[in-house]
């Protein structure tokens, strides 16, 4: 996967049992991962740490 400079990705990584709410920022970087970087779903739940579900919630 090429990317472009100015065009890195955004690297979101949690601690392990980090259970509850999803904080507005978080949800807010999701959206813009999935809408202005067209990220897939599989792809934002890789780098977020987050599952499928939970992203598919947040879009």
């Amino acid at each position: 996967m090429k990317i472009e400079p100015g065009n890195q990705p955004i690297r979101l990584v949690f601690p392990a049992g980090c259970l509850g709410v999803i904080p507005t920022t978080m949800i807010g970087k999701v959206w813009r991962m999935f809408h202005r970087q067209t990220k897939s779903v599989r792809e934002t739940g890789r780098l977020t740490s987050l599952s499928r579900n939970t992203i598919g919630k947040n879009i």
